[in-house]
């Protein structure tokens, strides 16, 4: 029996079914497809695998319109700019649902959070946090690394996951 070279170390066979298992269950992880080629979430395709990128962070501000809690995916509103209009993605349903906050149509808010562009030209902004002008009351979605306040675990103040 021979040894393997020193700083080479022999690979299990059973690394090689982890990858295969892998490759099984990556597919079963993405979005589902809808008819018309939205995903589960409501938004299109490209916008279901939005992430949060600090260095796109920014402050957008206009008046909320549309808003959207769907069973499942993520809370969204449009939110319309000087600049024109941005989709505003939030949070989960329950975790948006805990905080009670009350956007109706028109009302003026100040967004900060991550913004991109959909593969159709539509900009988005994946908040961070969320100011009514009204009263200045402020929801916090995630940190400042980006990470989900749902996903995090509860701070005093913040809704626990039913």
């Amino acid at each position: 029996m021979t040894t393997p070279a020193r700083g080479k170390r022999e690979r299990p066979a059973a690394s090689l079914a982890s990858l295969l298992a892998l490759a099984l269950l990556v597919p079963a992880a993405l979005p589902a497809r809808a008819a018309g080629g939205e995903a589960a979430t409501g938004l299109t395709a490209p916008d279901s695998a939005l992430g949060f990128d600090r260095n796109t962070v920014g402050e957008v501000q206009g008046q909320a319109a549309g808003l959207v809690v769907p069973d499942q995916g993520l809370v969204r509103f449009r939110l319309q700019t000087a600049s024109g209009p941005y989709l505003v993605v939030t949070a989960p349903p329950w975790y948006w649902r805990q905080l009670k906050l009350p956007l109706a149509d028109g009302v003026e808010v100040v967004v900060e959070g991550s913004k991109s562009l959909a593969a159709d030209g539509e900009r988005i902004v994946v908040a961070r946090c969320l100011r009514l002008l009204p009263d200045g009351r402020t929801m916090v979605f995630r940190d400042y690394r980006g990470r989900p306040m749902w996903e995090i675990g509860p701070r005093p103040g913040q809704p626990r996951q039913p």
